[in-house]
């Protein structure tokens, strides 16, 4: 589907790394081929990695609650739980 939403891939070099908005949070690792935290080597429990501002509606986060990992959306204020994973 050439020129649509999405273009197939033929090679891993057509992979563009695109830096996040945030990127004072994330860096690149050339070495593991990752986005990363950035100056953090382990995120505590408390820590969530946001998609978009941390105070608007629509952004979403990962994270720990207890033992699961979440995904969570900003709703009218409040961040929703919308899926998660138990290890």
């Amino acid at each position: 589907m050439h020129g649509n939403w999405f273009d197939i891939l033929a090679r891993p070099a057509d992979v563009k790394k695109t830096p996040p908005a945030h990127d004072d949070v994330l860096k690149w690792n050339n070495a593991t081929k990752h986005w990363e935290p950035k100056n953090v080597s382990v995120l505590s429990a408390a820590d969530f990695l946001y998609f978009g501002a941390v105070d608007t509606d629509g952004t979403w986060r990962i994270g720990r609650v207890g033992t699961k990992l979440v995904f969570q959306l900003r709703v009218l204020g409040t961040y929703v739980t919308k899926g998660g994973m138990l290890p």
